[in-house]
């Protein structure tokens, strides 16, 4: 693959022995780099700037205009497309030295070039249509479910959750990039006996100390609710 350094010099080359083949009549008979298409100096950076900006592309050993500096040359006033309006300019720049008044210079190319062009564009601009995201209506509102990403995975949501007046939080788990029901918790082994702090059943369940011991608590079925729970002794929770 050919380095993009190494195009972008042999550019410099082209566009410095070429230019005069394309400059249109009136400017034929003007010599060296102030009658040219820029300096070897901005050459370079110019074309490189096309490439980051996406206008230029590389293409096998070509350089190649993209979709987008397409579109962006259809857009132009012919004066801007022409290849000797940098030769008119670096003319105009020369003349400041003596002749022209440079802000009159700026003010002109502001006026005649940079403005109208700025417009052009805006009128014509098109604002990209959104790729729209798959969706599903859901089962409990109507709304549309959307595809998503969490921690776990993908998952489907509905678009109602940030509704103030009628909210809805129904979440379908993915499957082939379909929303299908989640799959039901098994169920609790509810014991008993009773949390004093909610009145839900407890369930005895297992933990892991620091130091690495099993051992046996009751927890609240509310949970994470009700975070109460209760050390297990001899089978029966310790509520004092």
């Amino acid at each position: 693959m050919i380095s993009c350094s190494f195009i972008l010099c042999g550019c410099a080359v082209v566009f410095k022995f070429g230019w005069y083949k394309i400059l249109k009549d009136k400017d034929k008979e003007k010599q060296g780099e102030h009658g040219g298409i820029g300096t070897p100096a901005t050459r370079s950076a110019i074309i490189k700037n096309l490439f980051e900006r996406g206008y230029l592309a590389e293409k096998g050993k070509s350089i190649v205009s993209t979709d987008r500096g397409k579109a962006l040359y259809d857009l132009l006033d012919d004066k801007i497309r022409y290849p000797d309006m940098t030769a008119v300019w670096e003319e105009q720049q020369q003349n400041i030295k003596g002749e022209q008044d440079v802000y009159a210079f700026i003010e002109q190319m502001q006026n005649t070039t940079i403005a109208p062009t700025v417009n052009a564009l805006k009128a014509n601009y098109t604002k990209p249509t959104p790729k729209e995201k798959p969706s599903s209506p859901c089962p409990e509102c109507g709304r549309a479910m959307y595809q998503k990403s969490g921690k776990f995975g993908l998952f489907w949501g509905c678009s109602g959750w940030n509704d103030k007046e009628n909210p809805c939080n129904h979440m379908m788990n993915d499957k082939n990039g379909k929303p299908v029901p989640k799959e039901p918790k098994p169920a609790q082994n509810l014991s008993e006996f009773d949390c004093k702090k909610c009145g839900k059943k407890l369930i005895l369940r297992q933990g892991t100390s620091k130091a690495g011991k099993s051992y046996s608590f009751f927890g609240c079925s509310g949970f994470p609710k009700c975070k109460q729970n209760y050390d297990e002794v001899n089978g029966v929770p310790k509520y004092d």
